[in-house]
């Protein structure tokens, strides 16, 4: 008995030894195919430079660990304090047991953890020129991605010109992010934040992009970035057609928030001859779509429902402006080179043929004013105000004596309602008629 005894604890201390030896085994082929992909890339450019301290795998639970990765050329570089990498089990054994040169068209799914990133690339890297010339340079406390479908099909996607034929999905979050020398965005990068800058501290980025082959479409959920003067969500889904991938979505449907709370965030495609505007802070909620013959357009004109909120707003009138109207500016004591107005909400939907604006109030020192238009957008002629209103629902002391004198020295009564000044206008926009009848 003491002897079966004996067996069956050597037999188990055995095995034992097997499995470490197997795991060790394993993960040394792991590790090598590991370094051999990582070596791959870097060949494609004999300007690289490519090293490591140290890469690990253990199977038994599915871990990658890579130490201090570097990847660097004479200006160029991509750097990484630590890396560490889970894979299923299904995709670890299939890639021991196949030992192809590309270990990536056996992955499946993985998940990767990454600190203190650091990239920098030069303009001939990027295939572009920023206004200064200075290379882009980002770096990460922390970046997580999250990966399911196929790997092999993935790393080619954007060569290739036309839509994934597997399903796809990439969740990615990144902490206390560090941006310098990144060019302003154009509409043909990301259109819904065409004409703003990146801000160079951002505390949170986080997305997940799901594409659905058999739809041919790309869903964008739970996008955010924060940072201390941005903060932006969105949730959209593209669809492409069998040709102009990935440049050229067949439609774009979007809803997101914007709330920026700095002059270079919080600006309007506002046309020049109105003048200028500054604000300091600025929110915007919309829920637009847009196909790709509207790819050059500012996302608050596309055709959509739009909320806007501006605050501490100045107006820098043009020339004549001020020269039409400056003596009435100084009336109510507005210095006319500039006109403060504490804030500015609007709602409007914009449709094929017609722009609704079916709330916005302006709150400044004279007055309280809540507007309200229907405009006709036809395709074959100008626009026209179908009907519009002011309605004045605050007036100051000043303001109410500026009116008194103005219906006195003109012997008019302006259109009240419930006891408030109410304008009705319409025509043309640029010059729209007011519905007053004068003596």
């Amino acid at each position: 008995m003491d002897a079966m005894r004996a067996r069956l604890i050597i037999g188990f201390f055995v095995l034992i030894a097997v499995l470490i030896f197997a795991n060790w085994l394993a993960g040394r082929i792991l590790a090598s195919q590991v370094d051999h992909q990582l070596r791959q890339f870097a060949e494609t450019d004999d300007r690289i430079d490519y090293d490591h301290k140290k890469i690990s795998v253990n199977p038994a639970f599915g871990s990658l660990t890579i130490e201090k990765l570097i990847y660097e050329s004479e200006s160029d570089h991509i750097r990484a304090d630590k890396i560490t990498g889970s894979l299923t089990y299904a995709d670890m054994w299939r890639i021991i047991r196949k030992r192809s040169e590309n270990p990536m068209e056996n992955v499946r799914s993985f998940r990767l953890n990454a600190q203190s990133v650091s990239v920098t690339l030069t303009a001939d890297a990027r295939g572009s020129e920023t206004p200064d010339g200075e290379p882009v340079s980002v770096s990460f406390r922390s970046l997580t991605g999250i990966y399911n479908g196929r790997l092999d099909e993935l790393s080619g996607i954007a060569a290739d010109n036309r839509p994934p034929g597997f399903n796809h999905r990439l969740n990615i979050s990144a902490d206390d992010i560090s941006v310098t020398g990144f060019p302003e965005i154009t509409g043909a990068d990301l259109p819904i934040l065409a004409g703003y800058k990146i801000p160079e501290n951002i505390s949170h980025i986080s997305l997940q992009i799901r594409y659905r082959a058999q739809e041919k479409s790309a869903s964008l959920s739970a996008f955010r970035i924060e940072s201390p003067e941005l903060v932006f969500r969105a949730n959209g889904l593209v669809t492409f057609g069998e040709t102009g991938w990935p440049d050229e979505p067949e439609s774009w449907s979007l809803d997101y928030d914007l709330s920026a709370s700095t002059h270079e965030l919080a600006r309007l495609p506002i046309s020049p001859r109105l003048g200028g505007f500054s604000m300091d802070t600025m929110s915007v909620s919309s829920s637009v779509t847009f196909d790709k013959s509207d790819a050059g357009r500012h996302p608050l004109t596309l055709p959509g429902k739009n909320r806007l909120h501006l605050g501490n707003i100045s107006w820098y009138p043009p020339d004549h402006i001020t020269e039409q109207y400056g003596m009435m500016f100084n009336m109510f004591g507005i210095p006319e080179s500039r006109l403060p107005v504490r804030a500015l909400d609007a709602t409007w939907e914009l449709g094929e043929d017609t722009l609704r604006i079916e709330e916005a109030t302006f709150y400044t020192e004279p007055f309280d004013a809540l507007l309200s238009t229907i405009v006709a957008l036809p395709a074959d002629r100008d626009p026209d105000i179908v009907e519009g209103s002011i309605r004045f629902v605050r007036t100051s002391a000043d303001f109410n004596d500026f009116i008194d004198g103005f219906e006195g020295l003109f012997q008019i009564d302006l259109p009240r309602k419930d006891g408030r000044i109410h304008l009705d206008f319409s025509g043309d926009p640029a010059s729209p008629e007011l519905n007053v009848d004068l003596p």
